[in-house]
C-alpha cells in the first residue's frame, strides 16, 4: 500500500471517529439538559484544556490538532492560550509528480471570549504568530521555502453535544487576517530529452519578504476555519461569563469598594465644601473689616473737617468781636 493510500485511510479513520462522536456514542447526560447556569464554576486543570481540529484542513488531507488552555481556573476567565500544528508530510515516490503539497506549520494564539445576546454562543477575537515550512505546486509553478506568520483572528463557538463522561463537543467557525513573511524558491517540472522529469528552479529566493501569493497566504494564515472542539468540564455556554453577573461575592466586593469610594469621595467633597465655606467666611470678614476701616476713616475725616470749620468759625467770631470792640473805643 502506497503512503498516499495510508494517509487517505488515516483521514477516513479520523472522520469515522468524529462521526462516532457525533452519532454513535453521544448520549446527553440528564444533568446537562439545562442550557446554561449563571453561577461560578471552578475548573480543574484538565477542564481548562480544549482540543481543536480544523475540518477543512482534514478534508484537504492536512492532519491538524490544537490544544487551548484557559488562563484561570474559573468559568468567568475570558482569556485562553492555544498551540496548533498542521502537517502534510512528503510522500515517498519514485516519480516526479506534477502536483506537490507538503506543508508544516505551528502557531501560538491568544484569545479573548465573550457572550453575545444568545447565551449559548460565544465569540472571540485574538492574535496569533507562528512559523511554517512548505513545498506547494498545484499549477505550473511551485514554491518551496519557509516563513513567519502573524495576525488577527475572530470567530464563534457553539455547543453541540454533552457526554456522560463529562466531555463536551462544540462547533467552531472563524476567520484570520494576517501577514506572511517568507522566503522561497520558485520552480517548474521539466521533461528532459531522454524523457526524465525533474524540478528546475526558475527563480531562486532573494531573502525574506512579505508575500501575497493567494495560496501561500491562505495556507499560512489559516484564513477560514470550520472545525470542532472537545473539552471536559462545563459547557461553553457556561464559560467566559461576566464575573459580576454570576459571582455574588465578587459583586458584593465591587459594591463595597464602590460604596467606600463614594464615601471617601463624599468625605473629600465635604472637606472641600468646608474649606470653601471657611475661605468665603474669611473673605467676608476681611471685607467687613475693610468696610469698618473705611467708615472709621470717613468719620475721622468728617470730625477733622468739623473741627476745622469750628476753628474757622471761632476765629471769625474773634475777629468780629475785636472789630466791634475797636469801634466802641473810638
Amino acid at each position: 500500500m502506497s503512503f498516499v493510500k495510508i494517509k487517505k485511510e488515516a483521514v477516513r479513520m479520523a472522520f469515522a471517529v468524529v462521526g462516532s462522536l457525533f452519532l454513535g456514542s453521544a448520549r446527553l447526560n440528564a444533568q446537562e439538559i439545562k442550557l446554561y447556569d449563571n453561577i461560578v464554576q471552578p475548573l480543574s486543570f484538565w477542564q481548562g484544556i480544549s482540543f481543536r481540529v480544523n475540518a477543512l484542513d482534514w478534508l484537504a488531507l492536512t492532519p491538524n490538532l490544537g490544544m487551548e488552555f484557559t488562563l484561570g481556573n474559573h468559568n468567568w476567565n475570558k482569556y485562553t492560550l492555544g498551540f496548533y500544528g498542521r502537517a502534510n508530510w512528503n510522500t515517498a515516490s519514485n516519480s516526479v509528480p506534477y502536483n506537490v503539497y507538503d506543508y508544516y506549520d505551528g502557531r501560538a494564539e491568544l484569545r479573548r471570549y465573550w457572550h453575545g445576546r444568545n447565551p449559548r454562543r460565544v465569540f472571540y477575537v485574538g492574535v496569533y504568530g507562528g512559523v511554517n515550512k512548505f513545498d506547494v505546486k498545484l499549477s505550473a509553478t511551485g514554491r518551496k521555502g519557509n516563513g513567519f506568520l502573524g495576525g488577527l483572528t475572530a470567530g464563534t463557538v457553539i455547543p453541540l453535544y454533552a457526554y456522560r463522561n463529562g466531555g463536551k463537543l462544540d462547533f467552531e467557525m472563524g476567520v484570520s487576517v494576517g501577514a506572511l513573511l517568507a522566503k522561497y524558491d520558485e520552480y517548474v517540472r521539466q521533461t528532459s530529452a531522454d524523457g526524465y522529469d525533474s524540478y528546475v528552479i526558475t527563480k531562486p529566493s532573494d531573502g525574506y519578504g512579505f508575500t501575497f501569493n493567494p495560496l501561500l497566504y491562505a495556507l499560512g494564515n489559516d484564513v477560514i476555519r470550520i472545525g470542532f472542539v472537545y473539552h471536559f468540564g462545563c459547557s461553553v455556554a457556561d464559560r467566559y461569563k461576566r464575573r459580576v453577573a454570576i459571582d455574588d461575592d465578587y459583586r458584593y466586593a465591587l459594591q463595597t469598594r464602590v460604596h467606600e469610594r463614594d464615601s471617601l469621595r463624599n468625605v473629600r467633597q465635604l472637606r472641600k465644601d468646608t474649606l470653601r465655606q471657611e475661605r468665603q467666611q474669611r473673605q467676608l470678614e476681611r471685607r467687613a473689616a475693610k468696610v469698618r476701616r473705611q467708615e472709621a476713616k470717613a468719620e475721622l475725616r468728617a470730625a477733622k473737617k468739623k473741627a476745622r470749620e469750628q476753628a474757622r468759625e471761632a476765629r471769625s467770631k474773634e475777629v468780629r468781636r475785636k472789630k466791634a470792640s475797636e469801634k466802641e473805643d473810638k
